[in-house]
């Protein structure tokens, strides 16, 4: 029974084209934590879909499929599937060079679940080759990219800040610093 749930949910994910209306990955991610372990069978069915996604051509598919990874990432290391994990991650670190802002936005909100459930130490790929990669993008005025960054980044500086040498940590306060003149409280 829950698999053909799950087909259902997959087959609307599918033919959502809408970032606004998150209520189907809201529903997604809210059964999927809800049958947790139960899931583990369909893990890579819904990983393969999500990885075709974020490679889609249309930019709110590829949104949507970050925003799902973004639900789904608690369950997926649950299931005891980190190599499913790391492999979304690498794929939405390949895609850290995203011309649409709300699109990075919600690479950036995916790979900071990642980071959340995967841990500093076994991330791939490495902090290290993360954070560097990170800097350009605070250059970007769009609310949603900075503020995913900026989150990002405290996760990182919070959990693991020992894995970036201090002249990194110096780039990024720098960039941080012209920060404080937007307009958004968060930020």
């Amino acid at each position: 029974e829950a698999e053909r749930l799950i087909d259902g949910l997959l087959i609307s994910v599918e033919l959502q084209v809408d970032p606004e209306d998150q209520t189907i990955l809201n529903s997604f991610g809210a059964i999927l934590l809800s049958l947790d372990i139960r899931v583990k069978p369909l893990i890579p069915k819904i990983a393969s879909i999500v990885l075709y996604r974020l490679k889609n051509n249309l930019p709110q598919v590829r949104q949507l499929a970050a925003d799902l990874v973004s639900k789904i990432s608690s369950v997926v290391i649950n299931c005891g599937e980190e190599i499913i994990m790391y492999k979304l991650g690498k794929v939405l670190y390949e895609s850290l060079g995203e011309v649409y802002p709300d699109v990075l936005g919600s690479i950036l909100n995916a790979l900071e679940n990642i980071v959340s459930v995967v841990g500093l130490a076994s991330m791939n790929p490495s902090i290290e080759q993360l954070l560097p990669n990170l800097t350009p993008i605070l250059r970007n005025r769009h609310e949603k990219v900075q503020e995913s960054t900026i989150k990002l980044i405290g996760k990182i500086a919070d959990r693991g800040s020992e894995y970036i040498p201090s002249k990194g940590w110096m780039r990024i306060c720098f960039e941080l610093i012209d920060m404080l003149k937007a307009l958004r409280k968060s930020i």
